[in-house]
């Protein structure tokens, strides 16, 4: 992990601390600039999640599952279906 991710993990478990203990109580202390620094620190979590998951993907379509300590990265087979508005009112009244 770099110092830069730990400093902002850090910093974002003080602010959820915050919110956690905080937030319900009237004299809130969590500032606008506190809950703007939090939006954005989510935000970025979110998309580093998100490319480091394509980087996962890729990575298991080269070499297959990965094995964690907590669950297997594979591919699973699914099944979605697209309905048209027409179809979802047949369906509804059946």
């Amino acid at each position: 992990m770099l110092f830069k991710d730990y400093y902002l993990r850090n910093q974002l478990k003080e602010m959820a601390f915050k919110i956690e203990n905080h937030a319900i109580i009237p004299d809130n202390t969590l500032t606008p600039e506190d809950t703007f620094k939090l939006a954005n620190e989510i935000e970025r979590i979110e998309s580093a999640a998100k490319a480091t998951k394509d980087q996962l993907k890729k990575y298991v379509e080269v070499n297959g599952p990965l094995v964690t300590s907590d669950k297997i990265w594979d591919f699973s087979a699914s099944i979605s279906y697209k309905f048209t508005a027409e179809q979802l009112r047949e369906f509804a009244h059946l």
